[in-house]
């Protein structure tokens, strides 16, 4: 069995049923953000009654759609953490939480206005 055969038959085994499966779940997700999108609000408050955080994205302090900015202020951690957390997480998934990330861009509600504590919740870690 010459060389290029063995990456051909490689190429077969593995990456394209991978491929066809991310696909396939990648299809599940989208009937189920389209489903979820209809009954959620596109904007809300970014705090609660009680003044606690909402996970919302914060589209004033985000590098692309806001998301990990959400997640820093729900948390009170630094933002660059986050972003930092995400990437090596996809890298180490295969890029799977690359998919998570534009499903979360489109089902977490935007933040109706930008929160005065943001700065102060984010910064001291």
């Amino acid at each position: 069995m010459d060389i290029i055969s063995l990456w051909i038959s490689l190429f077969v085994s593995l990456i394209v049923p991978v491929f066809v499966f991310t696909l396939f779940i990648t299809m599940i997700v989208v009937v189920a953000v389209v489903l979820v999108r209809k009954r959620t609000p596109s904007e809300i408050s970014p705090k609660t009654e009680a003044g606690d955080p909402r996970l919302v994205r914060i589209i004033q302090r985000r590098t692309i759609g806001g998301v990990c900015a959400g997640f820093a202020y729900k948390f009170g951690i630094p933002p660059w953490i986050v972003q930092a957390l995400w990437v090596v997480v996809a890298i180490g998934l295969s890029g799977i939480p690359f998919i998570a990330y534009i499903v979360l861009w489109i089902l977490m509600p935007k933040a109706s206005e930008f929160p005065g504590d943001y700065d102060a919740r984010t910064e001291n870690f």
